[in-house]
């Protein structure tokens, strides 16, 4: 690279003009160039006149033009020295740093062949489309068939070779004068079958892979093969091995590449399990698998087989065993052995079994391929799997049928007894079988328990005798009836049983009153739940007859309402029962209700004008008909007053019974109403007051009392001297509002009330004063005492002395008049013990103050 841009730095300093500076102008004289001819000519000097490119490099590269007039490139460049790059035929080739000296470069090609030639150097000429060459420098180009020529400028190639299924390629192939042949030749290669000893077979056919599978032709014959990796397949007697990759090496003399395929001689066997002959062996017959099913022979035979991975199948005794995936190699010439299992049965009756056809079994011992077998015992079917330990076992049938004896019960369980109780592995079919192998020969005397739906049944028996053991179910149907005989529909009862536990009794419901259900012949407990309420009663369930029946009757239950004199109530009420929780019984209609319930206890409410009255009662059967009474009392509330009389003006009377009710209004001091015997609240309300009282209601007697009694009340008012006042005032009391008491007359007012809290007013001349008290029985006579206070008003004068006449008043409700002074200054007045306003008008001149006369009745005004 140093020597080009040296050269092209000199070149250019040839083309310098000469600087002239005349009068401030540069004048640039161009540098001479020089012409140089381009050939491209073939191996024998021919030129070559199209197809081909030049480019040549003068500071860059350039396209070379043609010229057609003289079969060449005319190149002008005023440098030194030019690269050349001719391009043809899919080559190319460079000449660097060329003289410009040498006017006229010639390119020439080289003849080129690409020969094929088989293993013994004699040129192959293949078939039309096969044997074909292609070449690389600038791009993959076809060159043609094998054997022909073409020119290419000398260089660097890939020359690849197709032929019979193969490619070989040559890479970095140098093409020149003196190399300008490229060969490629054939191996001989032969694809053998042989037996392990080298024995060649026939039959056999082979296909080999490079560019895709293709028929080789029989075994043991050659083709000529380019060197390369190939895959060849043998297929042989039903089996097929592939060599992949295997390598045709490159060779120069005419020795034969052998590929050898070798089969393994395999035989088939059939043995006892300890590895004795069967007497019968060759009833075994063998079929085998790769390709697909093939007949190998009886057992005991051997063919040649290729290694690889069959399938082996040996059909004995009705049976048939597959080994699949079986590897033959050439490290595993050991036979293929089939391997019987010696099965005993011990059974009294008879003995068929099933693989490939039903045959009979000849007992006590047949020699059977590992599988999967049905036997039947007495036409009693079981899957048996025979593995490879030899069988010896006493075989049991246990059957369990339902009461008619035709239709097998599936679920149940059984077990037999041989030193203890031992389980029989899995359950009842459908068809109420199950079969079962005791490992050994053991005695037919055994004792045999059949669980089924909850329950257990045992019996005994000599199997060799009666080798099926049988258990029986009854039928047993649960009725519920009415107390009048009849099968109960109008609900459904739910039915249970105990046995291990409680469990439900068929579908758990009855239908048109009755439900039935296959059970074995022992005892049970039995329920039966109907509208709430359970009964439970034991009954042994025997096979005589085979249908067994479990009656539930109820009673009919007559819940009736009575009132004081025993007569029937009626006015409604409504019952409920308590059964698993309080239910509806129904509603009191002419005194009853009725319902159907079973004979056991429960606890009954009756609800009447707001109370509730519960007892319990058993019922019974006896008889059918069952009576609950509930029977109300007789309640009069009386008001008394003090002196005991009944009082003759009304009071309205409550009771409590689920919130507040109206017992009825007081007439000639009583009120009457029936109750049921429980405890109530009672109220009376009278002159605007209330009182309240507990009591409990019995039945004894049958009219009950309640009373309520008023207290003689007597306000009086009194004075400062303790004596009654003469003239009048009036009083009132507090209950639900302010409401008249009476008059004062003589000092006193009277009045009927009962015995609560109130507040009492005393109006007296103007003022009002309240004060609150408790009224009690006792005595029967209660007094509630007001009392005035002296009031003294004072009035002084200047200097402290007495004012006379003068005038005084009090404030209460108004100005109201207490006196005119004395000579002492002086006037007084008895009032009641509240706060006043007071005022004095003396000289004119009015004064006002006020005081409280039950602290301090002395008011005094000083003028």
């Amino acid at each position: 690279m140093f020597r080009l841009r040296r050269s092209l730095a000199i070149a250019g300093a040839a083309f310098l003009a000469l600087l002239f500076i005349a009068a401030g102008t540069v004048v640039i004289q161009a540098a001479p160039q020089t012409t140089v001819t381009v050939k491209l000519q073939d191996s024998k000097g021919n030129e070559i006149t199209s197809g081909a490119s030049l480019r040549y490099y003068d500071g860059n590269w350039k396209d070379a033009t043609f010229d057609s007039a003289t079969n060449s490139w005319m190149v002008y460049t005023s440098a030194n020295s030019l690269y050349y790059e001719m391009t043809y035929n899919n080559g190319r080739q460079t000449k660097p740093n060329v003289s410009v000296t040498e006017k006229t470069v010639i390119f020439q090609t080289v003849a080129t062949t690409v020969s094929l030639v088989d293993s013994k150097n004699t040129p192959i000429t293949p078939d039309s489309g096969d044997g074909t060459v292609r070449y690389y420098q600038l791009g993959w180009a076809n060159f043609g068939p094998a054997n022909t020529t073409q020119e290419l400028l000398p260089g660097s190639y890939y020359f690849e070779m197709t032929y019979n299924n193969g490619r070989q390629t040559f890479a970095n192939y140098t093409i020149s004068a003196t190399d300008n042949v490229v060969k490629f030749q054939t191996v001989a290669t032969k694809v053998q079958l042989a037996t392990a000893g080298g024995v060649e077979l026939s039959g056999g056919t082979v296909r080999y892979y490079q560019l895709g599978w293709k028929d080789f032709g029989a075994a043991n014959t050659t083709q000529e093969l380019l060197p390369g990796s190939y895959y060849f397949e043998m297929t042989y007697n039903n089996g097929r091995q592939t060599f992949a990759n295997y390598k045709i090496p490159t060779t120069e003399n005419a020795t034969t590449e052998t590929v050898v395929f070798k089969t393994v001689a395999t035989t088939v066997s059939l043995t006892k399990a300890d590895g004795t002959a069967l007497a019968d062996a060759n009833t075994g017959t063998v079929r085998y698998y790769q390709l697909g099913w093939a007949n190998f022979g009886p057992a005991n035979t051997t063919q040649e087989l290729l290694p690889g991975s069959y399938y082996f199948e040996m059909t004995y005794n009705n049976g048939r065993q597959t080994f699949a995936n079986y590897d033959i190699s050439k490290a595993n010439a050991l036979p293929v052995v089939f391997t019987t299992t010696a099965v005993t049965y011990q059974y009294s009756g008879s003995i068929k079994y099933y693989q490939l056809g039903w045959a009979p079994f000849s007992k006590p011992t047949m020699n059977l391929l590992p599988g999967n077998y049905y036997f039947q015992f007495d036409n009693n079917q079981v899957q048996i799997t025979v593995g490879s330990a030899a069988i010896t076992q006493t075989m049991l049938v246990v059957k369990l049928v339902d009461h008619g004896g035709y239709y097998g019960l599936a679920s149940g369980t059984a077990q037999y007894y041989l030193n203890g109780w031992k389980n029989i592995a899995g359950t009842t079919t459908s068809n109420g079988v199950l079969v079962y192998g005791i490992d050994g020969l053991v005695s037919p005397n055994l004792s045999f328990a059949m669980n089924y739906a909850g329950a257990r049944q045992e019996i005994s028996q000599n199997i060799a005798t009666n080798p099926i053991v049988t258990f029986k179910t009854s039928l047993v149907t649960v009725e519920l009836k009415d107390s009048a005989n009849k099968w109960l529909t109008d609900a459904a009862g739910t039915v249970q049983y105990y046995a291990n536990g409680w469990k439900t009794f068929g579908t758990g419901t009855t239908i048109g009153g009755k439900i039935s259900m296959e059970l074995l012949p022992v005892g049970y407990s039995f329920a039966m739940n109907y509208v709430g309420a359970r009964q439970e009663k034991g009954q042994a369930i025997s096979l005589t007859p085979l249908t067994q029946t479990v009656t539930f009757q109820t009673a009919n239950v007559q819940v009736e309402l009575r009132d004081s004199s025993n007569g029937l109530h009626s006015d409604a009420g409504t019952v409920e029962y308590y059964a698993n929780g309080w239910k509806t019984f129904g509603a009191i209609s002419n005194g009853v209700a009725n319902k159907e319930l079973l004979p056991v206890g429960y606890s009954f409410a009756m609800n009447y004008v707001g109370a509730r009255q519960e007892k319990g009662q058993a019922i019974s059967l006896t008889p059918l008909t069952q009576t609950v009474t509930f029977q109300t009392t007789n309640v009069q509330v009386e008001l008394r007053d003090s002196s005991n009389g009944l009082h003759s003006d009304a009071g309205t009377v409550e009771y409590y019974a689920n919130g507040w009710k109206t017992f009825g209004a007081i007439s000639n001091g009583v009120a009457n109403k029936e109750l049921l015997p429980v405890g109530y609240s009672f109220a009376m309300n009278y002159v605007g007051a209330r009182q309240e009282k507990g009591q409990a209601i019995s039945l004894t007697p049958l009219t009950q009392t309640v009373t309520f009694q008023t207290a003689n009340v007597q306000v009086e008012l009194r004075d400062s001297s303790n004596g009654l006042h003469s003239d009048a005032g009036t009083v009132e009391y507090y209950a639900n509002g302010w409401k008249t008491f009476g008059a004062i007359s003589n000092g006193v007012a009277n009045k009927e009330l009962l015995p609560v809290g109130y507040s009492f007013a005393m109006n007296y001349v103007g003022a009002r004063q309240e004060k609150g008290q408790a009224i009690s029985l006792t005595p029967l006579t209660q007094t509630v005492t007001f009392q005035t206070a002296n009031v003294a008003v004072s009035v002084t004068a200047a200097g402290g002395n007495p004012a006379q006449t003068v005038p005084v008043q009090y404030y209460a409700n108004g100005w109201k008049n207490l006196g005119t002074t004395d000579t002492n200054g002086k006037v007084s007045m008895e009032l009641l013990p509240v706060g006043y306003s007071f005022s004095a008008t003396y000289n004119n001149v009015r004064k006002e103050l006020g005081q409280n006369v039950n602290t301090n009745p002395n008011v005094t005004f000083a003028f």
